[in-house]
């Protein structure tokens, strides 16, 4: 519930906070909320195809993955060494894209090639 959900205030908005990007929880695959959507939709399917005569029906599940947090079981993060995943390369932005535009320690806005990023 959105309420139990830790809060903190900066600059006067209030922010919801979670937990890491990535976490790797030793649990069974069910326990994460993808797993229990998943569990409730082979339940869904059985109850539908088990009916007499059942119809032809559509069912549409809706997944959070893949966007953040990602979590995930640990036995599946153990499938992969991290060390073996290139890391992305990018030498170029897009043709066309903006500069990048971020904010220093100082929380003054910079851009990726301001000569003030990284100044004391």
């Amino acid at each position: 519930m959105r309420s139990e959900i830790p809060r903190t205030r900066i600059s006067g908005k209030i922010f919801f906070v979670r937990g890491p990007a990535t976490e790797a929880p030793d649990v069974a695959d069910n326990l994460p909320a993808d797993g229990k959507i998943a569990d409730a939709a082979i339940e869904r399917l059985n109850v539908l195809a088990n009916r007499e005569n059942p119809p032809p029906f559509f069912l549409a599940v809706g997944f959070q993955k893949p966007h953040l947090p990602f979590v995930a079981p640990k036995k599946y993060w153990d499938l992969y060494d991290p060390d073996k995943i290139p890391s992305v390369q990018v030498p170029d932005r897009p043709e066309g894209a903006p500069a990048f535009e971020g904010r220093s320690k100082r929380s003054e806005p910079v851009s990726g090639k301001d000569q003030r990023v990284g100044a004391a």
